[in-house]
């Protein structure tokens, strides 16, 4: 049995570290609030988890369970709590040894893995090397997370990189004149971002660039528009129609720009400020508007888990919480957590969407399903992407507009490539991630084959066999579950909904900024403050977004370094020449 903690009276005890709990926990420690942080995994990142191929083996191969507490104690005056697993493992499969392999491996005796026998060598020796993001998001380069990042310092500790292309997936043009095929062949083209990508763009007709142009660059004052003001509040497609928009231009703007799951989910007035967005990330760090952490998304929570453990957060893994306990005023006064132990908390306490009330039955609701693939071929050539020979890789983001591949197809397929470039796979390995929304009506059966039926279908697009490249595939499902899961409305509680697939962060800042104002109700406090730097004072020479990424911080200072050498020299020349000249004289 686990050591009970010195310690029993905390401000605020936080279960999990996902990012929402995570930013709290470092805002709530950087204004002196003593804090408590629990996670049951032995891991940090809750549902934005990274995992190595071994722990992502070990998370597929368990299944779905669901630890049922409700047969525990009940005690007066508390409120207990049942976990339930957001996820169902729908499909997995791996490439299997090779007798030649099977040989080998017998021979080595320091094989320690707990990855299957029969696995392929190839995986097992690398399994470490791999960073497999159970969610994928990304961050625009002028989001509120980086925003955040770069005002509080705590991106000294992140290190990131651009996502070099951004694609979408539409049907070859028929020429003027001709036939129509009885089917459309589809493939990937490179969305057009700037005005001279645009130019050169020969997917895009000429009368179609003069309109996306015009778009583009209306994007930035919207709200003034006349047009805007009367299609505010309609769907977003109808507006973009308005604005003669070509079919091919509105599902460039809707699932590559807008990043839509269908053309109707949103209104104009939401999904130009999602344009607006976009667009004002467009060219801050590189060609795209996304950046994503290196060995993966996880590296956000950590950092901000970092902040909070210097400055005074106790972390405790392996631990869960059994039952909530509360006074005669509804107030929240403490936990109960897995090994028994009572834990005070005064100001409040925030809950996991993984806990529900232990008499409540989880229903039915929308959910994601993830395909992941580990592959020795790239579904999107490094060389074509980066116009490059010999390329090392590049990163990736393509969008699947909806019925692209029938109608079962009801929502736009996500698909991220990263590889050695982003640190999340060995030299020679993709690591390629396909996501689709699935309604509560929908069968698991039926989105699984769609995904299967998509990935098969793309490699296929390129000459590739599927099951000659793939070494690694999984499926699962994961829910989006939100509201308080049955425990009463207790003013302290604050629950955390789950990650609702959007590959953007803007919500879960926004929902931690939230949840921080009532906990430090009535007192004046700046959501997470600039930290000092522990190395002494900042080099104010080389510019802050720069050491956010860690682009080249060495050589910006060495350059600067040799500028200030070359400025003294001539100061030191000048000085010389003024004074043969005075002597002369």
């Amino acid at each position: 049995m686990a050591e009970h903690l010195p310690n029993d009276q905390y401000d605020v005890i936080i279960s999990s570290t996902g990012l929402v709990q995570s930013l709290l926990a470092g805002a709530l420690c950087r204004v002196e609030k003593k804090v408590l942080h629990l996670d049951m995994n032995d891991r940090y990142g809750g549902q934005q988890s990274t995992l190595n191929l071994e722990e992502f083996h070990q998370f597929i191969s368990r299944g779905q369970h669901s630890t049922d507490q409700s047969n525990h104690e009940k005690k007066e005056g508390a409120t207990s709590l049942t976990y339930q697993d957001a996820y169902k493992i729908l499909h997995f499969d791996y490439k299997k040894k090779t007798t030649t392999q099977e040989d080998t491996s017998e021979q080595n005796t320091f094989r320690r893995s707990d990855l299957p026998n029969d696995m392929d060598e190839a995986l097992v020796s690398q399994s470490r090397r791999f960073a497999i993001d159970l969610t994928s998001q990304l961050l625009f380069s002028n989001g509120e997370i980086v925003q955040l990042l770069i005002s509080s310092a705590v991106g000294r500790y992140l290190e990131f990189k651009c996502i070099d292309a951004i694609m979408v997936y539409v049907p070859e043009q028929i020429k003027k004149g001709q036939k129509p095929p009885e089917t459309l062949n589809y493939r990937f083209e490179k969305v057009p971002l700037t005005k001279g990508d645009i130019m050169k763009n020969t997917f895009v007709s000429l009368p179609e660039k003069s309109y996306l142009v015009k778009f583009i660059t209306s994007c930035m004052d919207y709200e003034s528009q006349p047009e805007f003001q009367k299609y505010q509040n309609e769907p977003f497609i109808e507006y973009l129609r308005a604005k003669n928009l070509s079919p091919l231009l509105c599902s460039f703007i809707i699932y590559a720009i807008a990043m839509l799951q269908d053309e109707k989910s949103v209104n104009a007035r939401d999904g130009m400020s999602r344009v607006k967005l976009f667009i004002s990330s467009l060219g801050r760090y590189g060609s795209t508007p996304f950046l994503y952490p290196l060995f993966g998304s996880a590296e956000l929570n950590q950092a901000f888990c970092r902040v909070a453990a210097v400055y005074g957060a106790t972390y405790v893994l392996r631990r869960g919480v059994e039952n909530v306990v509360h006074d005669v005023n509804e107030n929240v006064t403490g936990i109960e957590c897995t090994q028994g132990q009572l834990l005070k908390c005064s100001s409040g306490f925030v809950l996991d969407r993984d806990y529900c009330a232990s008499n409540v039955v989880v229903s039915e609701c929308n959910s994601i399903v993830r395909q992941v693939l580990i592959s020795d071929s790239a579904l999107f050539d490094p060389n074509q992407i980066t116009g490059k020979e010999n390329s090392l890789g590049c990163a990736v983001v393509a969008y699947i507009p909806p019925g692209s591949f029938g109608n079962d197809q009801k929502y736009c397929v996500t698909v991220m490539q990263v590889d050695q470039t982003s640190s999340c796979a060995p030299k020679g390995k993709f690591l390629i991630s396909l996501q689709i929304k699935r309604d509560q009506g929908d069968s698991d059966e039926q989105v699984l084959s769609l995904l299967k039926t998509i990935s098969t279908r793309l490699f296929e697009s390129k000459n590739i066999v599927f099951d000659d490249v793939v070494a690694y595939q999984a499926v699962y499902r994961q829910l989006i579950r939100s509201g308080n899961c049955g425990l009463p409305a207790f003013e302290n509680l604050f629950v955390c909904d789950d990650a609702d697939g959007s590959l953007d962060y803007g919500y879960l800042v926004s929902r931690a900024k939230n949840v921080f104002e009532k906990l430090t109700k009535g007192q004046d406090f700046e959501f997470l403050p600039k930290m000092p730097n522990p190395d002494g004072e900042d080099d104010q020479r080389v510019d802050e977004t720069s050491r956010l990424l860690g682009l080249g911080l060495e050589e910006q200072s060495a350059k600067l370094d040799q500028e200030e050498v070359v400025e003294s020299k001539d100061e030191t020349n000048e000085q010389i020449t003024e004074e043969q000249e005075t002597k002369q004289d």
